[in-house]
């Protein structure tokens, strides 16, 4: 029972995953026209860069027993963690989609400006400053159930979150140079990372 419902777990992250992947091709595309300015972070960005990296490296390269669950407990238990990490991969990827379809010809995987750039507060954007991040680790932690052990999936968190913010500190300079202080506005009403009201990762706020 055990293997089976760890393939049924894999097998829906994977689907969501793919799903993400093709929503973020767009992204690919380099920047056009004479007003269209990119930052790529520097040594602060590549930090980020490689802690997000690290996070994906456990997520998908450290593997528990393949007859482990990811918790041990009554077959319940075990259905209940299987069918929260497909919601929330799936959840995930609607929510990045729903992130993606809105910035519309703005997404880019490296921060940048086009012309005209407009500052998005609607959408996922209104609940979160980085919405794809956001469904990143929604992404990486339905992973770290469907395949790794309790331990690596906290430390898929611990590298994940900081890279996140560092990377967000740097391409929120960026946003600044244009929006001034309506983004700083932006950033008092909503988080960075999460919807957490006024917990730390939530009101991160990049100066």
């Amino acid at each position: 029972m055990t293997a089976d419902l760890n393939q049924i777990v894999a097998f829906g992250v994977f689907a969501a995953w793919l799903v993400g992947a093709i929503a973020l091709i767009p992204g690919l595309r380099l920047p056009r026209g004479t007003g269209a300015r990119s930052r790529s972070g520097g040594v602060g960005g590549s930090i980020g860069m490689l802690l997000q990296g690290a996070g994906f490296y456990l997520a998908f390269g450290w593997r528990r027993p393949a007859l482990s669950p990811f918790v041990a407990g009554p077959t319940v238990v075990q259905w209940g963690v299987a069918a929260a990490a497909i919601a929330l991969a799936w959840a995930s990827t609607a929510f990045m989609v729903a992130a993606v379809r809105t910035l519309g010809k703005q997404w880019s995987l490296l921060p940048r400006l086009v012309d005209q750039h407009e500052l998005i507060e609607r959408g996922p954007y209104a609940v979160v400053r980085h919405p794809i991040y956001t469904a990143l680790l929604g992404l990486l932690v339905a992973t770290a159930v469907a395949l790794t052990t309790v331990g690596a999936a906290l430390a898929v968190v611990a590298l994940y979150v900081p890279g996140a913010l560092l990377r967000i500190r740097l391409e929120e300079r960026l946003l600044r140079t244009v929006f001034g202080g309506r983004y700083d506005e932006y950033s008092r009403r909503v988080p960075a990372l999460l919807p957490l009201g006024r917990a730390t990762i939530g009101r991160f706020r990049a100066d």
